[in-house]
């Protein structure tokens, strides 16, 4: 932003939450940085956005009329709400915007040029490189090494934005980023299951679950097997915030037996043991028992 701006500016700030942690890391980041090495770029605003595209559209077309003279617009996610303010208010190609992933709502607008850049996270690579990772270690006793991992973060441009994602194909997998994903280090000789669990509600989770089936068939015929991937009923229940880690639907985890009164001291079914275990047993005491 700062370069782009020659160190000169004011600039939005737009978020979807202050209470999101991974989104306030990025504003915090962002502010901080634009401070200490463009001290002529002024951050005039911080505004809290829905994410959808409708709401963000709103609070950015407001806050355009608030400061006439913003030159920049840094969003904490998708910018697509934001590049339909700016257009709408005939500011395209004036006001520089700097956004996050590579969203299908928000490219259209890196290709045409209202938004400057997105930096892309790699969700395929998020997906793809934990099974193959998993199964290194299981397979060949690969270690990390480092306690991080982290995927590649791209600059998308109108210049590159080929390589990143296509108009009727959405995000796409360029040769570059193929040549620096992890690869099976040997064929295993047992079977191995992986489960792979997430989100199905938001759509940057369709790139992550793209990325997992690859790695599947790669490493052997049948190994390693994914288990469990992004169940289809998966949904975020109402009142639960950030969503809930149970599934909807009917099922329920049975009851382990020594949860159950029935099976407990003194329950139906120890009742009904003891009586079979009795058999022909005498009703009457033990002369042994009546003794002294």
């Amino acid at each position: 932003m700062g370069r782009a701006l020659n160190g000169r500016g004011q600039v939005l700030v737009v978020t979807a939450s202050f209470h999101h942690l991974g989104l306030e890391i990025r504003r915090k980041g962002f502010e901080g940085m634009l401070h200490e090495r463009f001290p002529g770029v002024e951050i005039v605003d911080a505004v809290e956005s829905p994410y959808d595209l409708a709401g963000m559209r709103a609070v950015t077309a407001a806050a355009i009329k608030r400061h006439p003279r913003l030159t920049g617009i840094y969003v904490t996610v998708g910018a697509g709400g934001a590049a339909q303010a700016v257009a709408d208010a005939g500011l395209a190609g004036k006001v520089t915007i700097i956004g996050h992933d590579i969203m299908d709502e928000a490219m259209p607008y890196v290709a045409r040029g209202v938004v400057t850049a997105t930096i892309g996270q790699d969700p395929y690579a998020q997906g793809h490189d934990p099974v193959i990772h998993l199964f290194n270690h299981l397979a060949a006793g690969w270690q990390p090494p480092r306690s991080r991992l982290l995927t590649e973060a791209d600059l998308v441009t109108p210049a590159n934005i080929g390589q990143f994602w296509q108009a009727g194909k959405g995000s796409v997998e360029s040769a570059a980023m193929a040549e620096r994903r992890p690869r099976p280090m040997k064929t295993a000789t047992r079977r191995i299951r992986i489960a792979v669990l997430g989100l199905e509600d938001a759509p940057f989770w369709e790139a992550v679950r793209n990325g997992v089936s690859p790695p599947t068939r790669s490493c052997a015929p049948s190994t390693p097997r994914r288990s469990g991937s992004f169940p289809s009923r998966r949904r975020i229940r109402p009142g639960y915030p950030g969503g809930s880690h149970r599934a909807a639907g009917p099922r329920r985890l049975r009851r382990h037996r020594n949860d159950d009164p029935r099976h407990g001291p003194g329950g139906q079914h120890q009742r009904v043991r003891r009586r079979r275990r009795a058999g022909s047993r005498p009703s009457t005491p033990s002369p042994r028992a009546c003794a002294g």
